[in-house]
């Protein structure tokens, strides 16, 4: 009777120990790591972003050499190019391979980024619309165009 009743204090000990908030980690080693965090500065999400309207070009270039491909629009931003191919006609029953053949030729030419390419249409105008928007050179808000292109990132999955 004692035993069992020793074990399940023991093991409701160790359960509460097991659910601490921090995950068993000491405090100091917590304030150290946001500490760091902090002293960086800006977080990746807090950072306005690069857009890189040269490379857009070579991407646009890249894309347009492909057999099938009618329109290319391209956006690069930070260690990221989103690429959006218009297939038209005949070549949108090779689409999958179309947006194979253009990852592969922008990851031999952007080796450091991530590539994203698309062949959606509705994809493609708003890429197009970021686009037109950077080589203007007046994005309004590039907080909200960062955004914009997470969401882009999204519909893509």
């Amino acid at each position: 009777m004692y035993k069992n009743l020793i074990l399940l204090i023991f093991s409701l000990w160790i359960g509460l120990l097991g659910c601490s908030a921090n995950g068993g980690i000491p405090k100091n080693k917590l304030n150290s790591a946001q500490t760091q965090q902090k002293s960086e500065g800006k977080t990746q999400e807090d950072r306005e972003p690069l857009f890189k309207t040269k490379q857009a070009k070579q991407a646009r270039g890249l894309g347009k050499n492909i057999p099938g491909v009618d329109d290319v629009t391209a956006v690069v931003m930070d260690k990221e190019v989103f690429l959006a191919a218009k297939v038209t006609n005949f070549h949108r029953l090779r689409m999958r391979t179309i947006r194979k053949e253009v990852h592969q030729k922008l990851k031999t030419q952007f080796k450091e980024y991530k590539i994203h390419v698309t062949t959606d249409n509705k994809l493609f105008k708003e890429i197009e619309s970021v686009e037109n928007e950077v080589e203007s050179n007046q994005p309004n808000d590039p907080q909200k165009m960062k955004k914009k292109m997470k969401k882009i990132h999204d519909d893509m999955t």
